[in-house]
């Protein structure tokens, strides 16, 4: 009969970052390598007792699950490890590329004596944690005396950005005069983060929605119309029939600058219109960052404005 040994056995950082933060969305990287001999000769893991490595919370219990609220996943989400510098910049013109973010780390974990796990948590409290693996129906731990292996993770709380951290430019991007009475002026707004990019975002309390843009408002003033609305982060092109569907010259590209950097926002002034939908909102927009932290803010018209500039505010 043969005998199989689990020589060594442990769980360490997968490299120099051990921060968190405690945002739910940001991954941890640690690696759990384990090492068996059967019959006294090295003997690689099987697929089987690879895919069974578990991290779980610190314990005498080889059974210990995860403590509430964190998570264990087997691949990268795309956000972001490490801890946020916070750098502010310098401004710059539209012009100029933005500071690029700290790239994603790659980790092969082909060997098949290596198993890469990405911790995730909406704690704040520091946990000890141990890797597990099943050998021939029997149970390890990186605690158990023969290995004595474990990670301690202390979150960070989630940093917030507001208004005041923001680049803003305005840009007088696009003019046309269809008649001596009707004209269309569209300026566009950038909001960009400071050394971040945003990842994921979202929007409520639109008086009007469409595939490209959110309103938060629409008003009629002095035989014009005036409309104010976010850009969606994912849009790269924009004509003035996608701002104003029934519009003359309604192809006619707007210009507009992408990167995931920015917030966008846009206001059009339609000069010999006196019919359109009549709204203001308060457009809710919350983004997450590629480090996973949320923020919120509200866009809306400046006051005081008459419906002619936008306002962000925090949220």
């Amino acid at each position: 009969m043969s005998v199989t040994k689990l020589t060594s056995f442990k769980i360490e950082f997968t490299g120099p970052n051990q921060h968190l933060y405690s945002n739910g969305n940001q991954q941890l990287s640690v690696t759990v390598i384990a090492q068996k001999t059967v019959d006294g000769n090295y003997v690689d893991l099987t697929p089987e007792e690879k895919n069974s490595i578990r991290v779980a919370e610190r314990s005498e219990n080889i059974n210990a699950p995860l403590p509430p609220n964190w998570y264990s996943d087997t691949q990268q989400n795309g956000f972001t490890e490490g801890s946020y510098s916070g750098a502010p910049f310098a401004r710059r013109s539209l012009d100029e590329a933005p500071e690029e973010t700290h790239p994603i780390q790659t980790y092969d974990d082909s060997n098949p004596n290596v198993a890469v796990r990405y911790l995730r948590t909406t704690d704040t409290a520091s946990r000890q944690f141990m890797g597990t693996i099943m050998i021939e129906g029997t149970k390890y731990t990186t605690n158990m005396a023969s290995y004595n292996q474990y990670l301690k993770v202390t979150p960070t709380a989630p940093y917030k950005i507001t208004v005041d951290r923001l680049q803003l430019n305005r840009d007088d991007a696009f003019n046309y005069e269809y008649s001596k009475d009707e004209s269309y002026d569209v300026d566009i707004y950038y909001w960009t983060l400071p050394n971040l990019t945003v990842k994921q975002e979202s929007f409520s309390g639109a008086g009007y929605r469409s595939s490209k843009l959110e309103f938060c408002f629409a008003k009629v003033i002095d035989s014009s119309v005036r409309d104010g609305a976010a850009i969606k982060k994912d849009v790269t092109s924009l004509t003035l029939g996608d701002i104003y569907g029934s519009s003359h010259n309604s192809g006619a590209n707007i210009p507009l600058s992408s990167s995931g950097s920015y917030m966008r926002a846009l206001r059009i002034l339609i000069t010999g219109r006196s019919t359109s939908p009549t709204y203001s909102n308060n457009l809710s927009w919350t983004i997450v960052d590629n480090y996973g932290c949320t923020h919120k803010f509200i866009l809306r018209a400046a006051a005081n404005s008459d419906y002619n500039t936008l306002s962000l505010t925090n949220g």
